[in-house]
């Protein structure tokens, strides 16, 4: 009896151990953004740390599977021990003025590396024990590992769907504290049932190989072997976070984003473990192969999402392509899996390849690359692996396919060697791509050549730089097609945060998002400010504004921003007093000792929003920096997601009013005018009054104010709330 159901007992146990190892990855990220000042690379360097922590802990069950098995239990069991004393987990931020990858994993380390190093064990370890438990699919425990990943799979969802959504961080943590005792005493009892049904392993001894592991003699494990799981393990590791920063740079950097390629990525572990041989590799790797050159055609053609639909659309596109590859790749792991006497290795082994591929994308990629292209370079070297690699050039082709890389050469040389050919260049390589694509090998070489084309193609830039905090390019271009608007315009990722008109006698007027024509405009009109605080410097628009007297102090997270906007454009130089402060608009700011006649919050990454800066604690500190009868104002002008509700909560949450305005182009016309949105917090009824009469308008809400403990993405996006979009209502 006990034998029966100990299949049910061992998957229920690391069922329960994958959900907590996956939910408290999404949950330590929310807690960790407040201090990392809301950049997207700060979930890739904490992804890192758990693939290390899972590595270590790997490790650890590597070293006592040479434990008999008695010996080998009580090791798993006392891991649980130390990591029970950093419960409830918290984020353990430290007062480190610096934001940098290493500081943000030594943090995550303080805060949960024992208890996840104790969740890492069991994986490996209860699939061996579970060997010796006659019963008869105990020879080959791997398909326990599928229903790991269902508990991973359920972890990951659970997280937006329910736990974000509903209750707040430190109900989490204690909740995921409680399920952490549960899952102790689970393990006891998987330890028990092998000691109950199989006498044989109750022994004293300390090391020892019990007869009843099974060992294939038929495929024995090489170095050769080794380095295969390795790579079959690193690239989709790495893929998944590079899809991860492809689609969190211009939606929004949270749990709720985070958690849709690790899922995809478990749910590929999930179908490749559980059959085995039985997945058509042949279809998969076609389909991969045209997926690479549909992602390169995408990066040359350097298409940017204008609207929600068209950005999700691309993100699907993405995901899909990242999932048919992964799916390849851990079919072919699942297949070349070995016998349970070399199980633990296996499992090591893997969890180095996702460390590796992980390290890749946390701190080489982002000093390798000027963008953000390590989701293409990892794909094109996915290639390598795939099973039709190794398939011949059809002799029909070979004249034709051979040739391909050579025209591939000449033009993306020519383009690069001697300038810009307009998009002919891009349309060759694209075709090149297609018909490459019959062949792997012939594919493999033209994405090569494509990749570094992409790569060295920055004639268009002035300037482009990425660090932690992403990507910063200038150019000179016009802002409307169909106008004579030439600017010289400054982006981070794929969005506009600032221009400067090249005519002199535009150059140093607020134009833009800040136009006088436009919202900001009518505030600054009526409120005359003093002494203003921006929190967020991009080009340094908002400066011109300053008159005789007054005076703006800008904070910017990102030091390099401020380099861009002294070298490449004159607002500081030449609008007036004003001061520029390096570090986050929330943690720097708090420090400060002036009070602000009016506070702009322009704060984004990429399109991405920082959650922790729109908090009620958040604002807490911006109240307390304010003069009577001062206002904050915040641009919320956005692709995907509708910040008026959560904005509007918070106002009413400190009895404030709340005021939005949409400004359209279309109004003036103005060449150097942009559409934008903003909304305003205030005490001041006066002047709510007289924004009105400019056509402020207020908004209603029933949803509750974000705080760090609790935030809601999902019902700020635009395509799930369409009919609420236009939802002004004049009175409040």
């Amino acid at each position: 009896m006990l034998t029966k159901i100990a299949p049910y007992l061992f998957a229920f146990t690391l069922f329960l151990s994958a959900t907590l190892v996956f939910s408290v990855q999404p949950m330590i990220g929310k807690m960790m953004l407040p201090h990392v000042g809301g950049s997207p690379a700060g979930w890739v360097v904490a992804m890192f740390f758990f693939q290390v922590c899972l590595l270590v802990g790997y490790g650890l069950a590597y070293i006592f599977s040479k434990l008999t098995p008695l010996w080998n239990a009580l090791a798993i069991l006392s891991v649980f021990i130390p990591g029970a004393l950093f419960l409830p987990i918290l984020y353990k931020s430290g007062a480190h003025e610096a934001i940098t990858p290493l500081i943000i994993f030594v943090q995550l380390a303080l805060s949960a590396a024992l208890p996840f190093l104790a969740l890492s064990t069991l994986a490996p370890g209860l699939q061996r024990l579970f060997s010796f438990s006659q019963h008869k699919t105990a020879n080959d425990p791997y398909y326990l590992y599928a229903a790991s990943n269902v508990g991973s799979f359920t972890g990951l969802l659970a997280y937006p769907l329910i736990f974000e959504p509903l209750i707040g961080l430190s109900a989490q943590s204690y909740f995921w504290m409680v399920s952490y005792g549960v899952l102790f005493f689970c393990v006891i009892a998987c330890a028990l049932l092998i000691l109950k049904t199989n006498k044989s392993v109750f022994t004293l001894k300390l090391f020892g190989k019990p007869k009843s592991e099974t060992t294939d003699k038929t495929n024995p494990v090489s170095w050769k072997r080794r380095l295969r799981w390795l790579m079959l393990a690193a690239i989709p590791s790495s893929l998944m976070l590079g899809v991860t920063t492809e689609i969190t740079t211009d939606i929004a950097s949270a749990p709720m984003i985070w958690v849709i390629p690790l899922s995809l990525y478990l749910l590929t572990n999930i179908i490749a473990f559980a059959k085995r041989g039985q997945i058509k590799t042949s279809k998969l790797a076609a389909m991969h192969a045209i997926g690479v050159v549909l992602i390169l055609v995408h990066g040359m053609a350097n298409i940017q999402g204008e609207s929600t639909l068209i950005s999700l659309g691309v993100a699907l596109l993405y995901l899909i392509i990242f999932t048919i590859s992964a799916m390849l790749l851990h079919s072919e792991l699942a297949n070349d899996r070995p016998s349970t006497n070399k199980l633990t290795e296996f499992y090591l082994f893997m969890a180095l390849g996702g460390a590796i591929g992980g390290g890749f994308n946390a701190f080489i990629a982002p000093t390798l690359f000027n963008d953000v292209y390590e989701f293409q370079a990892i794909l094109i070297l996915s290639l390598l692996l795939s099973p039709s690699f190794k398939d011949k050039i059809p002799r029909s082709l070979s004249k034709i396919l051979l040739a391909l890389p050579v025209i591939a050469a000449i033009v993306a040389a020519a383009h690069i060697g001697f300038g810009p050919f307009g998009s002919v260049p891009f349309l060759i390589l694209a075709v090149l791509l297609f018909f490459a694509s019959v062949n792997t090998r012939i594919l493999f070489l033209i994405s090569a050549i494509a990749f570094v084309f992409t790569l060295l193609n920055t004639s268009d830039y002035l300037h482009i730089h990425r660090n932690f905090f992403g990507v910063t390019k200038v150019q000179n271009h016009s802002l409307y097609a169909d106008v004579e608007s030439k600017a010289r315009m400054f982006f981070h990722g794929t969005t506009l945060h600032g221009f400067q008109p090249l005519d002199e006698q535009t150059a140093h007027q607020p134009w833009g998002y800040y136009t006088a024509n436009g919202p900001v405009g009518d505030v600054m009109n009526i409120v005359k400010p003093k002494l203003t605080a921006v929190l967020g410097l991009g080009a340094g628009q908002l400066i011109c504004y300053n008159s005789s007297g007054t005076k703006t102090v800008s904070y910017e997270i990102d030091p390099h921003v401020e380099k861009v906007a002294r070298e490449y454009f004159t607002y500081l130089e030449k609008c007036g007093d004003n001061e520029v402060v390096i570090g986050d608009a929330r943690l720097a700011f708090e420090k400060d000792k002036n009070i602000y006649d009016i506070i702009f919050l322009d704060v984004f990454s990429s399109d991405s929003i920082p959650a922790h800066l729109l908090t009620v604690e958040a604002f807490d500190i911006y109240k307390s920096k304010l003069t009577d009868n001062g206002s904050i104002v915040i641009n919320i002008s956005n692709r995907h997601l509708d910040l008026r509700g959560p904005l509007s909560a918070l106002a009413d949450h400190n009895s404030d009013i709340f005021l939005t305005k949409r400004h359209h182009w279309e109004e003036n016309k103005n060449p150097y005018d942009l559409s934008s949105e903003w909304a305003i917090i205030t005490d001041n009824i006066t002047l709510a009054q007289k924004l009105q009469a400019k056509n402020w308008q207020s908004f209603e809400t029933n949803t509750k104010p974000w705080t760090d403990d609790y935030s809601n993405f999902i019902a700020t996006m635009k395509i799930l709330n369409i009919n609420k979009s236009e939802n002004h209502s004049e009175e409040k």
